[in-house]
């Protein structure tokens, strides 16, 4: 899905994308998180963010809210980067810039 898209979120759908988020990204399991978890976030989010923006605003800040958190809860550097890019990626319409992209994803598999 993408902005262009004319679909609609299923409203089951969008709850359980809602619900994993509040699952993963709270204490004890966010402290136990895996990168490729995180990246799994970061990847349904460019996926779905552009869409739920529009259609989920207020569930939507409140899954900011929770990034936010998360990001000063968390302890390891990888994971706070990672929780970073979420971040980013909400307040830059779910698209980053080149040169967002090039240090996040650089730096992280490498």
């Amino acid at each position: 899905m993408n902005g262009s898209s004319t679909r609609q979120l299923s409203g089951e759908l969008v709850n359980l994308v809602f619900r994993i988020f509040d699952y993963l990204l709270k204490a004890p399991v966010l402290e136990t998180l895996k990168i490729e978890e995180l990246e799994s976030l970061i990847g349904c989010l460019l996926s779905v963010g552009y869409d739920l923006e529009r259609q989920c605003p207020e569930q939507l800040a409140v899954l900011k809210d929770l990034i936010r958190d998360a990001f000063v809860e968390v302890q390891e550097p990888w994971a706070r980067k990672m929780i970073l890019l979420l971040m980013e990626l909400g307040a830059s319409g779910w698209k980053l810039p080149p040169e967002a992209n090039e240090y996040y994803f650089q730096q992280t598999n490498s």
